[in-house]
């Protein structure tokens, strides 16, 4: 006896579920093995816009000249300078980031050297993290600024995604299998998935940000955006 197969593919079905903006979306393909039991593989998708409860800021200096043992020690004194301000705000989480140098000019002419380094700081706190902007800015530049969800507020979130997720799931499956004439279903799998794969433990958001027009010598005022959070269920059903 030949086995017949089956496929059905339906399109991506996007339902608005919550009254908190979230939106589930699900995709699901069906078959007939040779028992006869149809099989259906589902997945469905929530996700939910949130702001990011972080700021992390990238400080940098840069020099250029011929005497590179003065650059070194002219850049080292800053970059110092402005980790002992942060490291006394317990509010303030700061370390270094990138160091380095390299050579300017020709063998025709004196060669010039070219040394940066950068300090990069962490805080829940955006006013402080704006006060240390300013405190430091004749020292070093504000080169990057990142918004990010913190790891307490993204587990807060993906629980109660998770659960929201399953709820769609659950919903879509029982719909499914009226549809095919069946009044009940079993979850043969199922796999969680999120969007940390991306961006690993964090998910970061484009910096918004806006300047005072009084002068340039006004600090940079920390306005984050929103950042989105997904939950995943790709699973496997057979109906009964």
């Amino acid at each position: 006896m030949k086995t017949i197969t089956k496929v059905l593919a339906l399109s991506t079905i996007a339902m608005v579920a919550w009254q908190s903006g979230v939106l589930a979306q699900t995709e699901m393909t069906t078959n007939k093995p040779a028992n006869d039991q149809t099989v259906i593989n589902l997945s469905a998708s929530v996700q939910e816009e949130v702001k990011p409860d972080v700021v992390r800021l990238t400080l940098s200096k840069q020099l250029q000249g011929t005497n590179q043992q003065e650059l070194t020690t002219q850049l080292n004194k800053a970059i110092n300078a402005v980790l002992e301000k942060g490291k006394a705000d317990p509010d303030l989480t700061i370390r270094n980031g990138d160091y380095g140098f390299w050579s300017v000019g020709d063998k025709e002419k004196e060669i010039s050297w070219v040394m940066r380094g950068e300090v990069i700081v962490t805080s829940k706190d955006f006013a402080k993290a704006q006060a240390f902007i300013a405190m430091n800015k004749d020292m070093m530049t504000l080169d990057n600024i990142q918004f990010i969800l913190s790891e307490e507020s993204r587990n807060k979130v993906e629980e109660k995604l998770i659960a929201n997720v399953a709820e769609a799931f659950n919903k879509k499956a029982s719909a499914v299998a009226k549809a095919f004439g069946s009044q009940t279903y079993h979850i043969n799998s199922i796999q969680l998935n999120n969007n940390a794969g991306r961006q690993p433990r964090m998910y970061a958001a484009a910096a918004a940000t806006t300047y005072s027009s009084k002068s340039a010598d006004d600090a940079v005022n920390l306005e984050g955006g929103k950042v989105e959070v997904n939950v995943t269920a790709d699973g496997q059903i057979s109906l009964r």
